[in-house]
């Protein structure tokens, strides 16, 4: 993947992009969507893309979504919540995960996501939620390889 980074994650057999996908990268893999970064920027990560999106585009580069325990050890890594979540002062505070909550059997449209913000203060029990299965301009997401 050209202009990917990716850390292998100790103890595992994973390896998780190191930066969330940019507005760049997203538009080299889906040209005609109609999707922008923060400011118009192509360096800026990518924002307003649902969760099937953002598994779509995964598939596309033959990866996936993180889970949250992946997250967890990404912000838990010497390098941490400063190098791995740059964003961590900006608007954008969510990255999509790879999990649909489960409702006691029932249905929904939500997803899961991470509350990055809630990472950098070591709060891990509360670092995750679910929201609406569409794009919105404070959730971004990163890749996982196997």
């Amino acid at each position: 993947m050209t202009n990917y980074q990716f850390i292998l994650l100790s103890d595992t057999k994973i390896e998780i992009q190191t930066t969330p996908v940019t507005s760049e990268q997203y538009h080299l893999v889906f040209q005609n969507h109609q999707v922008q970064a923060k400011k118009g920027s192509t360096n800026l990560y990518i924002t307003n893309v649902s969760a099937s999106d953002a598994k779509k585009f995964a598939n596309a580069m033959n990866a996936r979504l993180p889970k949250l325990s992946e997250i967890v050890a990404l912000a838990n890594t010497s390098r941490g919540i400063e190098e791995f979540f740059p964003y961590h002062k900006e608007i954008i505070t969510s990255e999509w995960l790879d999990c649909k909550p489960d409702y006691f059997g029932t249905s929904t449209d939500n997803h899961c996501l991470v509350i990055t913000s809630s990472l950098r203060y070591g709060r891990e029990t509360c670092a995750h939620g679910s929201i609406q299965d569409r794009g919105t301009d404070f959730v971004t997401f990163r890749l996982v390889k196997e």
